[in-house]
């Protein structure tokens, strides 16, 4: 029922072709770094792609902010759609309260409203944690 894409850009007006194919009803931005600016003049011309990708989720759209990332939680400005932030900040909306190491993985503690609850998750890194926040909040909204 549901296609999944990653999205990128490395050169200005890619996110607006893209988006000349598709129209996606729900956006996740996890992270926007400077390994593709060579072809932006500055970091600002960068975040515009994602500007643009986030303004076309329409006001019955999701988009999943990463809270924790400054440039990223930017985007949440003047949008028609729901947003939903997620991370290890405190005013985010899906929170990683705290993970621990395991021999087979990690454990995290999300916290939503009033939902807690810790999970067991059988690979090691930070990434991993965030992936599994996402994939819980998005089951959340999209039904």
């Amino acid at each position: 029922d549901y296609l999944v894409l990653e999205l990128g850009t490395s050169d200005p007006g890619d996110m607006k072709y893209l988006l000349t194919l598709i129209d996606p009803k729900i956006a996740v931005i996890t992270d926007i770094t400077q390994r593709y600016i060579e072809s932006f003049s500055d970091m600002e011309g960068l975040v515009g792609e994602y500007r643009y990708l986030v303004n076309k989720i329409s006001e019955n759209g999701f988009v999943f902010l990463n809270n924790d990332n400054s440039r990223v939680s930017s985007l949440a400005k003047d949008l028609k759609s729901e947003v939903i932030t997620f991370g290890k900040s405190k005013e985010s909306d899906w929170r990683i309260m705290e993970s621990r190491k395991i021999d087979k993985g990690q454990y995290i503690k999300i916290k939503y409203k009033e939902y807690e609850k810790e999970f067991c998750i059988p690979r090691h890194g930070e990434h991993h944690q965030y992936s599994f926040l996402i994939k819980q909040a998005i089951k959340e909204y999209v039904r």
